[in-house]
Order: C-alpha cells, then structure tokens, then sequence
C-alpha cells in the first residue's frame, strides 16, 4: 500500500489524512482498488493475530486497525458495502464501541 502512495503521493489524504472518497472517477476507481487490497491486508492481520500468541507481536493489527477506520472514510465504505468479505475486520470494529460500525 504505501509503495502506491509512495508512486501517488496525492493519495496519502485517502488513506491517512480522513479525505473523503474522491469524486473524480480515476482518482476514485485508484483509491477503491487500494482501499480493497487494504480491507483485505487488515482484516488477515486481524485474523492471524487471533491465533497468534501475543509474544510474536502482531498485536500492532488491532490498533492499526482502528486508527484506520477513522482515518480512511474510502476504508469505511468498503467495509459497510461488503461486510462479508471482512469479517474480521468488521467483528474487531464492533467490538470497539468508538469505532462501531
């Protein structure tokens, strides 16, 4: 992910700035295609670190995963449009209240 943001630096708003979706349909079609790859990144972490023993560090996926919810509005829609594919993600969201879907 941050090697496109890094290439697309104007993408960096999307993803960790709380820009909303872009209306411009390439920048959108760009964004949603990344916020995809980043769904599905997110929620295997989630699901790797709930069988992981915590001393092998993937703690970090669960904070990680928080800060983006608020952070990335594109992240947001994915999730509401396609709860099923992230199911992780979604389970660790509402079990956060401040981040509940």
């Amino acid at each position: 992910m941050d090697g496109f943001i890094a290439e697309h630096p104007s993408l960096y708003e999307y993803f960790y700035g709380g820009a909303p979706i872009p209306q411009d349909p390439e920048q959108r079609a760009r964004v949603m295609a990344l916020v995809n790859i980043l769904a599905d990144s997110i929620d295997y972490g989630l699901m790797t670190t709930a069988v992981t023993p915590a001393v092998l560090g993937y703690e970090g996926w669960r904070e990680f995963a928080v800060v983006m919810r608020r952070d990335c509005p594109a992240l947001v829609h994915a999730v509401k449009e396609n709860p099923g594919f992230y199911p992780a993600l979604v389970k660790h969201w509402n079990a956060n209240p401040a981040t509940a879907l």
